[in-house]
């Protein structure tokens, strides 16, 4: 069953997923894992192990030498049909219980990496919740196409993750912001200051006569850097030798 997409932290949710699903299934598809898994199964053992439920089978060293033995004959598999040149590449057979133990194993294995790494992101504490990355890692993988486009909505994560910080940071340093935008009005208007299109503000102290520095000079200055109390964060003066830079 579907869970109801409502937020843009479910869209976000359900797209990271998405795109998730759709690498492993390329991946899958290299190996020919696509024909030959049981998908039920491994989705089953996926959606159990990514939310620490009880499992049929554990990944215990007995599950891991038997998943890595079955993996292993299916890359050299792969090796074998891209160096063919006859086209007489016999395919494998593996038993249905095989091809179940496996299917098992490889959803335990894959359920319990993205569960535990959902886990340790802290990725709930932004409302994005891991029913819905489940719901679009699946769908990307088994249904035609997903109920939302990771191609055209794909930008949606990063502008997620970019207002949540945006906040962060205004929470941190909005302050601060506000007391800088309000000093740069009012020293604006101060007649022996200069303010550059880009919005940077100085004025001439003590004009020099000497040549003056273009955009491919390196120069040789002194400079104390200020917060807005006077407090000194860095000052090549203190430090007792100039800095060397490109003016660009």
């Amino acid at each position: 069953s579907q869970t109801k997409i409502e937020t843009k932290a479910d869209s976000v949710a359900y797209l990271m997923g998405a795109i998730d699903g759709g690498r492993q299934k390329a991946t899958y598809e290299h190996f020919g894992l696509d024909t030959l898994l049981d998908f039920d199964t491994y989705f089953d053992a996926f959606y159990r192990a990514s939310n620490q439920k009880s499992l049929k089978y554990e990944l215990d060293s007995a599950g891991d030498a038997m998943l890595s033995k079955f993996t292993n004959i299916i890359q050299l598999q792969t090796q074998k049909v891209k160096n063919d040149t006859t086209g007489n590449v016999e395919p494998i057979y593996f038993p249905k219980s095989q091809i179940d133990s496996a299917s098992y194993l490889l959803g335990v294995a894959d359920g319990k990496n993205l569960g535990e790494g959902y886990r340790q992101s802290g990725l709930d504490s932004v409302g994005i919740k891991f029913c819905f990355y489940y719901e679009g890692f699946r769908e990307a993988n088994q249904e035609s196409k997903t109920r939302i486009n990771a191609d055209q909505y794909g930008t949606m994560i990063n502008d997620f993750f970019a207002e949540i910080r945006e906040k962060e940071l205004m929470e941190q340093f909005g302050a601060n912001k506000r007391e800088g935008e309000e000093f740069l009005a009012k020293n604006k208007a101060s007649e022996d200051v200069i303010t550059t299109e880009s919005g940077l503000q100085y004025t001439i102290l003590k004009e020099g006569n000497g040549p003056k520095p273009t955009i491919n000079n390196m120069v040789k200055v002194h400079y104390t850097g200020m917060l807005l109390d006077s407090t000194v964060f860095d000052s090549s003066v203190e430090r007792g030798e100039p800095a060397v830079f490109g003016v660009g």
